[in-house]
């Protein structure tokens, strides 16, 4: 299944009209546009617990039982699911930090057997997305979290177990996904918390290469470096390339970049005919 996150054009327009005339190509990165809905999987994180603010929900959040805010750019509509609070009022770092208070947490959750979170996304956009799983009374829950698409295709799995001090799942998500979460214990399945945030932002350098005099027949190889500047993890799951004149080596795939983190790669060129070259890098 393809889990892409962006679209790298590598848009080389190549005016060979001989083999000693140079060569130009022009890089540009975009989002991909959503479809049916994508998800990739990021982290799972354990040393957290409630103290989210900072790390995540910088878009908007649903701290379960206390604040619902919603960024405008998706739908968030629950299904199957009943409100329980453990406790209103604690200082456990379990709990989840209450919105409005830099002091005050609260233990709180949705339960059920099996429970839905449809999400819409309604920009082409890819976002962060994590949940909070809390198994407050340390029942020795365990629950399977899917992600699926609009077509109920499992985009990703998760099982998961040993979360009484609390544990964040987060994905890359666009387009209209379900979470489906799934109780597979002898009590329930619990979500206490839902933040949404930004993915990191792909940049690449040089944005401009230029293969110099290579005659017909050879080679030219050139190295770009991709980095995220953003402040959340960016997922590649494959890399294509449309153009028989153009390869692409030294990415290993799928490949996680987290905040700040860069990758070199190489894009090759290889001059078969005085002709137009158009290539497209997908990824």
């Amino acid at each position: 299944m393809s889990l892409s996150i962006y679209t790298l054009f590598v848009c080389s327009l190549i005016s060979a009209v001989s083999a000693a005339r140079g060569q130009t190509l022009d890089l540009k990165v975009n989002p991909r546009a959503a479809s049916t809905g994508t998800a990739a999987f990021v982290k799972t994180d354990v040393t957290t617990t409630g103290s989210w603010k900072g790390v995540y929900g910088a878009d908007g959040f649903n701290v379960i039982n206390d604040t619902i805010n919603y960024p405008s750019y998706v739908t968030a509509t629950p299904s199957g699911n009943t409100a329980y609070t453990w406790a209103a009022s604690t200082t456990n770092v379990q709990a989840l930090q209450k919105a409005s208070s830099p002091t005050d947490r609260i233990a709180a959750c949705w339960y059920s057997g099996s429970y839905t979170v449809s999400l819409n996304f309604q920009d082409k956009n890819t976002h962060q997305v994590a949940l909070y799983l809390l198994d407050w009374d340390n029942n020795g829950r365990t629950e399977t979290v899917d992600i699926l698409d609009a077509n109920n295709n499992v985009l990703d799995s998760r099982s998961v177990a040993s979360f009484a001090a609390g544990k964040y799942l987060v994905w890359n998500l666009s387009g209209q996904v379900v979470i489906q979460i799934t109780n597979n214990s002898s009590t329930n399945a619990v979500l206490s918390g839902l933040f949404f945030g930004p993915t990191g932002t792909l940049t690449i350098t040089p944005s401009n290469i230029n293969f110099g005099n290579i005659a017909l027949n050879s080679d030219s190889t050139q190295s770009l470096v991709l980095h995220n500047t953003g402040t959340n993890s960016i997922t590649i799951s494959e890399a294509n390339i449309a153009g028989a004149e153009f390869s692409v080596t030294g990415l290993s795939l799928p490949l996680v970049f987290g905040a700040g983190q860069s990758s070199t790669f190489s894009v090759a060129f290889t001059l078969q005919a005085p002709a137009l070259s158009v290539a497209v890098f997908r990824y």
